[in-house]
């Protein structure tokens, strides 16, 4: 499969995965921000290494991600379900340090729309500063009306 085509499938992946995430009941998945950064995939497709940023959370992330990989073999037979492919590739989540580390470290801004339980969202996150130097990360969650346009980063 072309590079082009791994990449496409890969993002449908993610989309599908984001959606079947926010039906989940796991009560390990609720309160925070949980957010699916990105997906690699195998050329073999038989895996996928799910990035997932969880923010919020008193317990941390540890809870949320297990939550997640325990629901693995239900998010994989979903996944194959909604893309009609016969056999989806093996998730395995883990928690992605690399978005928020780069926007703490370069001061970035990282902008995306979600659509959780029929509910669509902006995230907008970003560094904030105190005294000129980086201090910490702010995190914006804000619903956005459903007839409006926007592109679901997958």
């Amino acid at each position: 499969m072309s590079q082009k085509n791994m990449g496409r499938l890969a993002q449908d992946m993610k989309r599908e995965i984001i959606a079947i995430i926010g039906r989940l009941k796991d009560p390990r998945l609720e309160g925070g921000l949980l957010t699916v950064t990105r997906l690699d995939v195998t050329p073999d497709l038989d895996v996928a290494k799910v990035y997932v940023s969880v923010m919020g959370r008193e317990d941390g992330p540890k809870p949320a991600i297990e939550a997640l990989n325990r629901a693995a073999g239900h998010v994989r037979t979903e996944v194959s379900k909604k893309m009609h492919i016969r056999k989806a590739p093996r998730f395995i989540f883990v928690e992605d340090l690399k978005t928020i580390d780069e926007l703490l470290l370069t001061g970035g801004t990282n902008v995306y729309t979600i659509d959780k339980q029929g509910i669509k969202k902006m995230i907008y996150q970003t560094a904030w500063f105190k005294d000129g130097v980086i201090a910490g990360l702010v995190e914006i969650s804000m619903e956005i009306p459903t007839e409006m346009p926007h592109y679901v980063r997958g």
